[in-house]
């Protein structure tokens, strides 16, 4: 206990340690408490003159204890609690004079395992000096004699640009320094031009530089993953990835936004190993790529993975601007996909949004590009002379020398013309550009990032166009201490046009157009010489003339979502939390079959078709986080609830006979023939799930995770379903008998995981006997006409949860110092009672179709690897990264209507 008492020759210091030093002396012989207590008086004695006030003397010798390696995690805490917290983890006692700085000033720290004097630099902007004393830290002012008369003045950015405030610039071999300020400069005096100035910052590698005799010095400091352990978002959270036991791929934005691909989707290819995205399509807004993770994890129902957007699940990641995004994680295994139950089983993808920063100062920035797209490759065709020799060939006679040589000279173009459909059918260049502006601010309360996007893409064929608009609010306010709020708000607008063929067609859009076009004889003009087009081999027109027409398929969507998310700290560790969001889709499309002259022939008559759909989907979560570190011991435990509601409904309309193409509108068709039609749909989840972490040492981990789901899509009986998963991890470079003899090992993680996911992705009353509707149930009864209804579907009342019985083994490594880092997985996934309809394998003379039933197996297994290599040559800056994936598909079972055919 220290008690200051003022005197008239100013501030000194009485201690009573009479306690301390009886419970000291029964556990220390006399010979060495007499030591450390003579120790202790000589330091009262020089702290009580030089004006020092200190906490005490601590019994344990302090030899390096500035170079200890520290984890301190703090926000927005007191200077002295600070001290408190470095106190217990270094054995230590800090001294110092009152006069030096304010203790209740308060400070922001995120250290991992940085040395204690980098990280006392970094709380007190290098303004002060540290000495060790055998366990006992002095705190006193920089000699100010290190100071010289050369001047030095400069600038510290990021690999941005952006200024960066605090960072430590120390003259190498003295205490002579200073920090920089809010703008990012500094000015300082050291001995000579000679002198090497030494520049640190948290979270940034270090760099020396001369000082030289440059007016100015602009200095650029890089990111260093080596120094500040990386974060990766989990399900629910987050946690360090050295801490992470589970089979989870990041990618982060500044990795997505420098891509110029129009869509999200698309900027994952090739990025993560084991995540697959398929791109079967180029066309515009369409082509969206269908991602798979670790393989088909279902051949009954979706194989989609699970997409959560801050908090929330949404039906189509495209929907988020790739600007807009800080990251995106990919769960892959049951330990870290297993939080989310019901809908794990084909895995989960994570994005997160860029939110505001405590900058203080409003930041715009613009990002954009314009780019062409061509056609890649055509089929190769032959000339209308070739193919009618090719013709005589198959059937003798078609085409005589004649008829041959007037392909060849192109006398009659009418009768005999050498076509080229593909040069009026195809663009050469089809633009692409993507605009995006976004604002950001934020102080100590209150952080914003505001954003609009645009993106406009032109399609390789004529008359096909994709537009995108995004805008985004993301708010972050700190209303108290204790209270948190995070509001997210999105909404985007879509609209796509595409040609489409005239009426009398067997087909009504751009692809069968396209298909035509790959198999048209090149022997039947476009145009005639009088204008008119072409009537082609059918009476019908050519594919150009079919593409010119005065159809069109257009449709728009327009989807809004948000949510707000309020936390509460009610004691230290623990956060309550509550969130709730949704979103709301609303889409219309409009197809217009429009009349047309070729030849002698018109076309008619012509059709409209329109759709209308929206959806909504609700959600409320509460969460309660309890987190404990006692010594080496963490003990992290998450517990929560859910409920999610989610309604849809579509209409449909159709009308012929219009009185012109110029006339569209659904009300000027006839009525004769008119069609209707509309569905409707709701389902339920309401869920419950809890997770537990341990780690001793930051070296051994343990991690379960349990989630209980309900959904309203299984009977009332089969309902339920539990998905448990378990996790391990053991942290090899940590354990002293490889940090002593491998040195040139960064890092070794050893993990594996096991648990169960489940799927239930079907219509929404799969097991209940619905009747249908329509004009062809309808029914006479005297002399009207009944709308009638029919069963037609027969269901299965013990319809339960398709599940997954999911393995995982890996390891993580990095060697010399993390310049090279990698990772081997290893998983096997097995899918039992797949949920799937066998109607293709039973005789219609049945009767009736065969609904949803669990049935068939499927297994899938395979390996990962990834290698990254990142390192700074002067200026340059070299990041390179390899993946790949060996996965292996098997259908073990096909299931109801499985038969084998013992002659092949």
């Amino acid at each position: 206990m220290c008690l200051p008492i003022k005197d008239l020759g100013g501030l000194f210091l009485y201690c009573f340690y009479t306690k301390t030093l009886q419970s000291m002396y029964k556990k220390i012989n006399t010979q060495i408490f007499h030591v450390w207590l003579m120790r202790g008086m000589a330091l009262h004695l020089f702290l009580a003159l030089s004006g020092v006030s200190f906490g005490g003397v601590f019994l344990t010798a302090g030899q390096g204890v500035l170079q200890e390696k520290i984890t301190l995690h703090a926000e927005n805490m007191k200077i002295k609690d600070v001290l408190k917290e470095i106190e217990q983890q270094c054995a230590a006692r800090f001294g110092y004079r009152h006069q030096l700085f304010n203790p209740e000033q308060k400070v922001s720290v995120d250290a991992e395992k940085i040395p204690l004097i980098e990280v006392l630099n970094a709380i007190f902007d290098n303004a002060l000096s540290f000495e060790d004393l055998g366990g006992l830290l002095i705190i006193k002012p920089l000699d100010e004699q290190a100071h010289s008369n050369v001047p030095v003045k400069g600038k510290v950015t990021d690999e941005n640009g952006v200024p960066l405030p605090g960072v430590n610039v120390v003259e190498k071999g003295t205490s002579n320094g200073t920090v920089t300020d809010a703008e990012g400069a500094f000015f300082m005096e050291v001995k000579d031009t000679n002198s090497i100035l030494v520049f640190s910052f948290i979270g940034f590698a270090s760099r020396e530089e001369e000082a030289g005799t440059r007016a100015n010095l602009e200095i650029t400091l890089k990111s260093d993953i080596k120094k500040l352990d990386e974060v990766v978002v989990v399900g629910y959270g987050s946690q360090k990835r050295s801490q992470n036991i589970g089979s989870v791929s990041q990618l982060e934005g500044k990795d997505i936004g420098n891509r110029t691909v129009p869509l999200l989707s698309s900027a994952l290819t090739g990025q993560m190993p084991g995540v697959t995205v398929i791109q079967r399509s180029g066309q515009p807004g369409v082509g969206k790529g269908t991602i798979r993770i670790r393989g088909v994890g279902s051949f009954g129902s979706s194989s989609d993975a699970l997409i959560i957007v801050d908090n929330i699940p949404v039906n189509d990641l495209n929907d988020v601007n790739p600007n807009d995004v800080e990251s995106i994680s990919v769960l892959k295994d049951a330990s870290s996909a297993a939080i989310y139950g019901a809908r794990a089983s084909n895995g989960v993808i994570l994005v997160t949004t860029k939110s505001g920063k405590k900058t203080d100062k409003m930041k715009f920035n613009y990002n954009g590009y314009i780019g062409v797209q061509t056609v890649t490759a055509l089929p190769e065709g032959v000339n209308s002379w070739e193919y009618a020799q090719a013709l005589n060939e198959a059937v003798p006679g078609a085409y005589s020398e004649e008829q041959i040589n007037k392909f060849k000279d192109g006398s009659d173009p009418d009768r005999y013309p050498n076509t080229n459909y593909y040069n009026e059918f195809f663009r050469k260049n089809a633009m692409q550009a993507r605009h995006n502006i976004s604002m950001s601010n934020g102080n100590d309360k209150t952080q914003y990032s505001f954003s609009l996007g645009y993106l406009n893409q032109e399609g390789i064929v004529f008359k096909n166009n994709y537009q995108q608009y995004n805008i985004r609010l993301n708010l972050d306010t700190d209303a108290s201490p204790k209270f948190k709020i995070t509001t997210r708000l999105a909404t985007s607008y879509s609209l796509n046009k595409e040609p489409a063929p005239p009426t009398a067609f067997e087909f009504t859009d751009m692809l069968a157009i396209i298909g035509d076009l790959l198999r048209y004889e090149p022997i039947y003009p476009i145009r005639l010489s009088n204008g008119d087009w072409g009537a082609g081999h059918a009476g019908k027109g050519t594919p150009v003339s079919q593409l010119n027409s005065d159809s069109f398929f257009k449709y728009n969507e327009a989807t809004a979502n948000g949510n707000i998310r309020i936390d509460y700290l009610p004691i230290k560790d623990l956060k309550l939390s509550i969130i709730g969001g949704g979103y709301l889709t609303y889409s219309n499309g409009h197809r217009f079959l429009a009349t047309q002259k070729v030849g002698r022939h018109f076309l008619g008559p012509s059709g409209s078709t329109q759709t209308s759909a929206n959806s909504h989907y609700k959600t409320l979560q509460s969460l309660a986080e309890y987190t404990k570190q006692i010594n080496r011991h963490e003990v992290s435990a998450l517990a929560g609830s859910s409920i999610e509601m989610f309604y849809g409904e579509d209409l449909r309309a159709g009308r012929q006979n219009f009185p012109s193409n110029d006339l569209t509108a659904m009300n000027l068709g006839s009525a004769d023939g008119q069609t209707s039609g509309g569905a409707s749909g709701e389902s339920v989840l309401n869920s419950a799930f809890g997770r537990l972490r341990y780690n001793f040492d930051n070296r051994y981990f343990i991690e379960g995770v349990v989630r209980y789901d309900g959904s309203s899509r299984f009977p009332p009986s089969k309902r339920y379903g539990v998905f448990p998963a378990v996790a391990g991890g053991w942290r090899l470079s940590e354990e002293k008998f490889i940090k002593d003899n491998v040195r040139w090992l960064s890092q070794l993680k050893l993990k594996s995981s096991f648990g169960i996911l489940g799927n239930q992705s079907i219509g929404n009353y799969p097991w209940q006997p619905l009747l249908a509707s329509g004009t062809g149930y309808n029914y006479s009864f005297g002399n009207t006409v009944n709308t009638g209804v029919t069963k037609r579907t027969i269901t299965n009342s013990d319809l339960h949860w398709e599940s997954t019985q999911t393995f995982d083994a890996g390891v993580e490594f990095g060697v010399f110092k993390n310049l090279f880092t990698g990772s081997v997985a290893y998983f096997d996934k097995k899918t039992y009672d797949i949920l799937v309809s066998p109607d293709g394998n039973v005789s219609n003379v049945l009767g009736f179709d065969v609904g949803v039933v669990n049935s068939g197996k499927l297994k899938n297994n395979g390996w990962e690897f990834q290698l990254n290599h990142e390192n700074s040559i002067g200026k340059l800056n070299c990041n390179i990264g390899i993946n790949f994936s060996i996965i292996n598909n098997k259908v073990l079972d096909a299931g109801a209507g499985n038969v084998t055919q013992p002659n092949g």
